[in-house]
C-alpha cells in the first residue's frame, strides 16, 4: 500500500512539474495596442514601410523610442526578434542582460549605465523599446500595460 501511495505522490508531483512548468503569454493586437498606448504616446502608423506585417505603430522622441508589429507569421517576428536582441548585444557595452522564454514567446532586457532595451516576441507580435535609463521605469510600463 506504501509503494502505491509513493508511485502516486511521485506521479502527481511529475504531473504538476510538467504542466506548472508551461508559461505563456496573451498577444495583444494592433488594435489592442493602440488602444493601450497611444493616449500616452502619439504613434505613427508605418505599416506600409514594412511588407511582412500586417499593422506597425513605431513612437519616437528624444527619449524613448518604440515599435510594435503584428506579423503576416510568426517565423518573420521571430527572425527579427533575434536580429534586434543580436544588434542590441553587439551595441552595448558593460551590458547586463535578463533573458525569459516560454512557450509562446520570448523576452530580452539589455541595459548598460546608459541604455536599455527591452524585446519581446509573442506569436507573431514584436514590441521594442530603446530609451536612456532614466527612462526605463517608462519602458517597464509600456510592456506591462500590453501584458508583455
Amino acid at each position: 500500500m506504501k509503494r502505491v501511495l509513493k508511485v502516486l505522490l511521485i506521479g502527481v508531483i511529475s504531473l504538476g512539474l510538467i504542466t506548472g512548468c508551461s508559461k505563456e503569454k496573451t498577444k495583444i493586437n494592433a488594435e489592442e495596442f493602440y488602444n493601450r498606448v497611444n493616449n500616452d504616446y502619439k504613434l505613427k502608423d508605418y505599416t506600409n514601410q514594412v511588407g511582412y506585417v500586417n499593422k506597425a505603430y513605431v513612437y519616437q522622441d528624444a527619449n524613448i523610442y518604440f515599435y510594435y508589429y503584428e506579423g503576416k507569421r510568426a517565423f518573420d517576428m521571430g527572425n527579427i526578434y533575434i536580429d534586434e536582441v543580436n544588434s542590441a548585444a553587439t551595441s552595448l557595452f558593460n551590458k547586463e542582460e535578463e533573458i525569459d522564454k516560454g512557450d509562446n514567446y520570448s523576452s530580452i532586457k539589455i541595459h548598460n549605465e546608459e541604455t536599455y532595451i527591452r524585446v519581446t516576441n509573442v506569436d507573431n507580435t514584436l514590441l521594442y523599446a530603446k530609451s536612456d535609463m532614466n527612462n526605463k521605469k517608462l519602458v517597464d510600463e509600456l510592456f506591462e500595460r500590453c501584458g508583455y
